[in-house]
């Protein structure tokens, strides 16, 4: 592939296109250094080989701009990357994207919202777009309190992004503080204190680098009631045990809104989960005017002064109805990384708020904080006896569940003897299969929550070296000595699932490097798949190695 302005000059590792592509050469000197900075202003589109292919976004660069970087700082960084200055449509695709960020502004004047443009001519256009109901006139567009975040959430997709200027409610005053001797890790007081002084947003950290203690520490800083929002009950009750144990509030004052009726009640501190709060009401009501959703009025109806999405990338459809709701009350947002597989980023960043802390992975690992992982794909045979036949005639589910995994599992097994193991698929009769091979316990979601917790107690104190974990392995589970992690399949081509399983493996150990494998059929349609998933761990920074399964055999 030419380049057309920009090239490898004096063997610098970026190539600067025309267009806004960015191909970054990653045997080149200096190259994960570059990685790191492209990842605050460009988007990783794949990673075929030698290039990485990144993309100049207009998403990408407003993100960039409301984390602080300048428009000033990135074309310096391009240039000396890539050994000469940007070509010069690079320039103006940069320059146009910032001259955006910060024109729009939302303000509340008089009690009222309003939204405000430094340019009468645009605000009159896009209030057309809106169908606001109402004319702009010299002192803005009025926004009803209700739609502040649909507003946003329209205007960033029209490609114009709102700075939210309209403050919050500060919400009931909760007294608590830290316990005697905690003490958060560098990065944490760094992520609650980006938090504190930018208002609502996301924090990125990966998994296992102690998200929970940044939501409980944004708490304690703003003293105030919280609603926290998981994706699944583990989750749900680990976050409770957090505040408890790392904060001086009572039992009483901390506890989880569960689906049993003896667990609805409201706490100054309540945790529960999204599936919760979006279920809908089996049975209508006879009048046909009751709520579809029960829970989320019965949670919203309270002076919280924070709302934290734990794993905001999992926000389902109905929560974003809920984030653009309570748009006058603080939001945090929890994530390793804020792809969405629907597309719905801009949303999420609107509703939600932008990055306002990310620490690189790599920073993390070498400070020790994380594990070191050894990321490998296998390449597994495609089973010729399977019911659509050989390669590309293979289903996903096919392909996924060949019988030619298991030999290499049990490699692997063998060369990590000695170590706590987790098996992950996506597969009921294929983890059932390997389960009773490996005489391993099996946890999926038919697994009762009690039994649910006595396994992880069993694993976590070693008495089962291998567990065997459905797509409920996805979900926030503390498995601090987890040392090797085997993806047998997965959900297509998500890069949140590889995140989440990669996150199991990421605890310190010692300074012993984890291990991290997925299992793909070679030839089939689960190599294409495997291929997006690839692409996470590229973004953050992981040497991904592919080799063959007789290589294991």
């Amino acid at each position: 592939m030419g380049a057309t302005g920009g090239g490898r000059a004096g063997g610098r590792p970026l190539i600067v296109q025309q267009d806004g592509a960015l191909l970054l050469a990653t045997g080149a000197p200096g190259a994960r250094s570059v990685a790191d900075g492209l990842r605050r202003f460009a988007r990783l589109e794949k990673c075929p080989g030698e290039y990485h292919h990144y993309r100049l976004t207009d998403q990408s660069l407003w993100a960039a701009a409301a984390a602080g970087v300048t428009a000033a700082r990135i074309a310096d960084f391009l240039a000396r990357a890539a050994g000469e200055p940007p070509p010069a449509a690079v320039a103006r695709r940069i320059a146009r994207a910032f001259a955006r960020h910060g024109r729009l502004r939302l303000v509340r004047e008089g009690g009222r919202l309003r939204l405000r443009a430094d340019d009468p001519a645009i605000l009159a256009a896009l209030a057309a777009q809106l169908d606001a109901g109402e004319a702009a006139g010299a002192d803005g567009l009025p926004v009803a309190e209700e739609a502040r975040g649909w507003v946003k959430a329209r205007l960033a997709r029209l490609g114009w992004p709102v700075r939210d200027e309209a403050g919050y409610a500060p919400g009931a005053a909760l007294a608590l503080g830290w316990r005697a001797g905690v003490a958060l890790r560098p990065y944490q007081r760094e992520a609650v204190a980006a938090f504190r002084d930018g208002g609502s947003g996301l924090v990125l950290l990966p998994c296992g680098a102690g998200k929970t203690l940044v939501g409980v520490g944004a708490t304690v800083g703003l003293g105030c009631r919280t609603l926290v929002l998981c994706p699944g009950g583990v989750a749900a009750r680990q976050w409770v045990d957090a505040y408890r144990a790392f904060t001086d509030l009572p039992d009483g004052a901390v506890g989880e809104y569960g689906p049993r009726r003896g667990e609805r009640a409201i706490r100054p501190v309540t945790v529960t989960t999204y599936q919760l709060l979006t279920a809908r009401r089996a049975v209508a009501a006879a009048d046909g005017l009751a709520a579809p959703y029960p829970h989320l009025g019965l949670v919203m109806n309270h002076d919280w002064g924070l709302i934290v999405f734990d794993e905001a990338q999992h926000l389902p459809a109905a929560v974003f109805r809920l984030a653009a709701e309570v748009q006058a009350r603080r939001r945090l947002g929890l994530t390793a990384t804020p792809v969405r597989e629907d597309g719905r980023e801009a949303d999420l960043l609107a509703l939600v708020g932008p990055t306002l802390y990310s620490a690189p992975w790599s920073r993390l690992e070498e400070e020790g904080w994380i594990a070191p992982v050894a990321c490998v794909e296998v390449r597994v045979p495609a089973d010729p006896s399977g019911a659509g036949g050989a390669g590309r005639d293979l289903t996903h589910r096919e392909a996924a569940s060949a019988g030619a995994k298991w030999p290499v599992v049990r490699a692997i097994l063998r060369r990590h003897r000695g170590e706590q193991m987790l098996i992950l698929g996506q597969y009921l009769d294929q983890l059932r299969d390997l389960a009773g091979r490996l005489a391993a316990p099996l946890i999926s979601g038919e697994t009762p929550r009690a039994e649910r917790q006595r396994l992880f107690d069993r694993f976590r104190a070693g008495a089962d070296p291998v567990l065997v974990l459905s797509r409920v392995g996805n979900a926030a589970i503390d498995l601090p000595d987890a040392a090797v992690a085997v993806e047998v399949s997965g959900n297509f081509g998500s890069r949140q699932e590889e995140a989440q399983r990669l996150g199991r493996v990421l605890r310190p150990k010692g300074g012993r490097v984890a291990h991290f494998y997925a299992l793909v059929s070679e030839g089939t349609v689960e190599r294409d798949h495997a291929a997006r998933r690839q692409r996470f761990l590229v973004e953050q920074g992981y040497r991904y190695r592919i080799v063959a399964a007789r290589d294991l055999l």
